[in-house]
């Protein structure tokens, strides 16, 4: 997966270089390196104190997920969206869709009979049919839909913020990696510093040395702007509001061996959030079509009328009388909205079944990376490692002694500093490639642990 470097030809290559222009510079200044090499050791000290591995403020994985629970932007959003469910229920439970109307008249005569009539009626559609419990129907359904997709954006927030806990430590662990190198280079110098002034090594090799020095310092500052990044990403994240980006603080979880492809399919198809969200959208749009269709049935209208009539002298006639009216469902059947409502089912039909392709694809591929990398990793930490800081510590021994070139030393150096980026980049990896595993299957990390199932 990743390919070696091949550092002991770039460290030749760059030596042979440095050599020739140390060799052509210290013809000229012969006390170059005395005066230069006196304040190396402070510089680095001052590095290493600038640059230092405690750069934000400290908080455990259970302390981010309750600010991200508290602040994180996509979260609350998504809370924000689930009113609009509670507003859909609220749109639906009046007792009737309509509310009741009042017609009054007055007449007079205009010739010269005094004849006047006053009437007045009040009625009320009334639903018959059921509408209103579809309507209430509909929008629970609305509002359980809206609920599974805060669900999905909750699991993507909690996964978010075990993911950047995670990479924040191996950030860490990139910065210590890079004070150790510094350290070590430092140790180096010193050493080529005592073999030059005792007159067991060529002034080039002192520069050499101290031009080394120099890379590392400036690598350290490179990881460390890295590191704060990552933490500021975290920050940005979970809604932090301090000045100081926290600091991730713990050990990274142990892992468990994956289970077989069976198992994991059965355990995503049953968990997968966003598919619990799409089918539940599915259910949404299948009971507003429901709705839909009950609309156009008509409603009738029910009244109560009374009618004061006067002639003259004659006694005055009053008249009570009842009213129905049905509409007749002729032109308009409702067919925008039975229209648009079978659109929704179709289209989150077919996001159930793109996401059910998906989910199998998806759930194979970070199964075969988690297994990959975390076979790596394995041979990294047992193997590899071991073996390379083994060998540059007899060397550097070696070198001391003057058995060993510094050629050979910064050879080993920078193959066991290659080694242990490579080893951190395959832990990256694995860790993405779990996050995106475990959000597939559902497992949310534990609010007072901060682990995950």
């Amino acid at each position: 997966m990743y390919e070696m470097i091949p550092t002991g030809f770039k460290t030749q290559k760059r030596l042979f270089i440095g050599a020739i222009l140390a060799a052509f510079y210290l013809s000229a200044t012969p006390v170059y390196a005395q005066e230069s090499a006196r304040n190396e050791a402070q510089k680095t000290a001052e590095l290493l104190k600038e640059y230092t591995l405690e750069t934000g403020q400290p908080q455990s994985m259970a302390e981010l997920l309750a600010v991200a629970r508290a602040h994180s932007p996509d979260w609350q959003a998504a809370k924000m969206r689930v009113t609009r469910g509670d507003a859909a229920i609220a749109g639906a439970a009046p007792f009737q869709p309509y509310n009741p109307e009042v017609d009054g008249s007055l007449g007079l005569s205009l010739n010269e009979a005094e004849v006047s009539k006053f009437e007045i009626m009040l009625s009320q559609r009334v639903d018959i049919f059921g509408q209103r419990a579809r309507l209430i129907e509909a929008a629970r359904l609305k509002k359980k839909a809206l609920q599974a997709a805060e669900n999905r954006v909750a699991l993507q927030a909690t996964q978010r913020v075990r993911r950047d806990f995670e990479l924040g430590l191996i950030g860490r662990e990139r910065l210590r990696v890079e004070h150790e190198i510094l350290a070590f280079t430092q140790e180096l110098f010193d050493i080529a510093k005592r073999r030059y002034e005792a007159g067991e090594e060529p002034r080039a090799s002192l520069v050499i040395a101290q031009a080394e020095l120099a890379r590392a310092r400036q690598e350290l500052v490179a990881v460390w702007v890295d590191y704060r990044n990552a933490l500021h990403t975290l920050a940005e994240n979970i809604g932090w509001q301090g000045d100081t980006p926290p600091q991730p603080t713990g050990e990274l979880e142990a892992r468990e061996p994956l289970p077989d492809n069976a198992r994991l399919l059965e355990q995503a198809f049953a968990q997968d959030l966003e598919l619990v969200a799409l089918n539940l959208e599915l259910d949404a749009a299948r009971a507003e079509l429901a709705a839909a269709e009950r609309s156009a049935w008509p409603d009738p209208r029910f009244g109560i009328g009374y009618e004061r009539e006067t002639r003259g002298a004659m006694p005055a006639e009053n008249t009570l009388h009842f009213a129905i009216g049905v509409p007749i469902p002729l032109w308009n059947l409702n067919q925008g909205e039975v229209a648009e409502a079978h659109a929704k089912i179709n289209i989150a039909r077919q996001a159930v079944e793109n996401r059910k392709r998906n989910l199998r694809n998806q759930l194979l591929k970070h199964a075969d990376r988690v297994r990959g990398a975390h076979k790596q990793v394995e041979l990294f930490e047992e193997e590899v490692l071991p073996a390379l800081t083994a060998q540059l510590e007899m060397l550097q021994a070696g070198f001391e002694l003057g058995d060993i070139s510094m050629l050979d030393v910064m050879n080993a150096r920078d193959r066991l500093l290659a080694v242990q980026r490579q080893s951190l980049d395959v832990r990256e990896e694995y860790l993405l490639a779990d996050s995106q595993l475990r959000e597939l299957l559902g497992l949310t990390p534990n609010a007072n642990t901060g682990e995950t199932p």
